[in-house]
């Protein structure tokens, strides 16, 4: 009887196990094997600040376009990053020279024209011209993209970050490749200098 229970306390362990290893297996081939293919876009990127070991084993990346006009003001959004809410969207294009620009902010995944891809960003700043106490057109965001770091080895980090300072001629000279999907998630697939991958 002893034994009996005993197989029925593994049998309900291999089970409880088995579920709890679904969820995030199924979400990993999801996101490995998508049903729809994601959309690829290329962001103008340099380095924001020159290269520090201690900071760890990443650049920091400034990424175009940092900024985006519209028509409407909602200062609600850069007080809502301050507030650490939910940020609004950044709905995505590619732009006449095959780089990615980002054509409009939506609050929800509704509101984004059918047939955009978009991502969630990760900080705002809202900046305009004042006229009698209030903002004027056009209303100016300054974005804070989530993939502004890339992870590299530190023997090639230095290297790299020299690669990518910007200059007068070249305000980006780099190349950050963005996987993203219909959802708004997204995937880091390289970086490139002088059309070369760096890793």
């Amino acid at each position: 009887m002893y034994k009996y229970k005993n197989v029925i306390r593994l049998i309900c362990y291999v089970i409880f196990l088995a579920g709890a290893l679904a969820y995030p297996v199924k979400q990993i081939l999801n996101f490995e094997h998508p049903a729809v293919s994601p959309s690829v876009y290329q962001f103008r990127v340099a380095t924001l600040d020159p290269y520090d070991p201690l900071r760890g084993r990443y650049l920091a990346l400034k990424i175009l376009p940092e900024c985006v006009e519209t028509a409407d003001c909602a200062p609600q959004w850069g007080r809502e990053a301050r507030k650490g809410h939910r940020l609004p969207l950044a709905v995505l294009a590619t732009a006449e020279d095959g780089s990615a620009a980002v054509i409009a902010l939506a609050e929800t995944p509704e509101q984004v024209p059918a047939g955009r891809d978009f991502i969630r960003i990760a900080g705002i700043r809202h900046s305009s011209s004042w006229k009698d106490g209030k903002p004027v057109a056009p209303y100016l965001y300054y974005l804070k993209f989530p993939f502004d770091r890339f992870f590299i080895s530190e023997k090639k980090a230095a290297e790299v970050d020299k690669m990518l300072r910007p200059t007068p001629e070249r305000p980006a000279p780099g190349i950050l490749v963005v996987k993203v999907f219909p959802d708004g998630n997204f995937m880091v697939d390289d970086l490139l200098v002088n059309g070369k991958k760096v890793l």
